[in-house]
């Protein structure tokens, strides 16, 4: 929630393409924090190549795969397991591959002793993103991409809780699963040293379910094309 507004007032952006979400549940990024290359918020008055947002621009962008180097990067806490694999293809093309799994559901219900509720489906989250850069001649660029998550979490409350007593709807528990799957490809051209040219297409495929008490139910899925352009030019150093 940016400046008051809902979180679904805002709208996200990973790689320029538009996305559901750039956050799990628990608040962690799904990006791999490996190729993260630089994060945005645009809380107000942002800039004129965004648009469909009342509320706050998220954006992030991820690095371009390494061409020098072939790298495994294997990460593992309490929290999740990820591994990350990066290789050449040739002199000018590269490609990395990150996969990511909490490890909270393995554990969390052992560190709880809450009478009032139980886990129906014990908080659980994955990740995927992969990337393939092609560079045609100088500065120009071909960006192939996928990216994808999904999350998911149940409580059944007891009918003497305070929860439910509250809030007698919550009887029969709440349940959630989240998720998306984006592709794209985008194609960056320098057609002068101050004139850019951007041009992406991507799918997205995303699905939200939700079950709150004992007979309330929502379900949305959506299938989404987005053709985006965005065309640049340095007028002078002010402009």
């Amino acid at each position: 929630a940016v400046r008051g507004s809902s979180p679904d007032d805002n709208r996200y952006i990973i790689d320029f393409m538009p996305v559901r979400n750039i956050f799990h549940f628990d608040g962690s990024s799904l990006l791999n924090d490996n190729v993260i290359e630089d994060f945005k918020l645009e809380a107000a008055a942002f800039d004129a190549q965004y648009n469909d947002a009342t509320g706050a621009v998220i954006e992030a962008n991820s690095r371009a795969p390494y061409t020098d180097r072939k790298q495994a990067v294997i990460d593992v806490s309490f929290l999740k397991a990820g591994i990350l694999l990066e290789t050449p293809i040739s002199e000018n093309s590269a490609v990395y591959l990150s996969v990511r799994q909490s490890l909270i559901h393995l554990y969390i219900e052992k560190f709880l002793d809450d009478e009032d509720f139980q886990f129906t489906t014990v908080p659980e989250y994955y990740d995927y993103q992969a990337k393939y850069q092609l560079q045609l001649s100088g500065s120009d660029t071909l960006s192939v991409q996928a990216l994808g998550t999904r999350d998911k979490a149940g409580l059944l409350f007891d009918d003497e809780s305070d929860e439910v007593k509250r809030d007698p709807g919550l009887s029969g528990g709440i349940d959630f699963t989240s998720y998306f799957h984006s592709q794209g490809i985008v194609l960056k051209n320098s057609l002068t040293e101050t004139t850019q040219l951007k041009t992406g297409f991507s799918q997205m495929l995303s699905d939200f379910s939700l079950g709150l008490g004992l007979n309330n139910s929502l379900k949305a899925t959506s299938n989404d094309y987005t053709l985006r352009s965005h065309l640049s030019m340095d007028i002078n150093l002010n402009h």
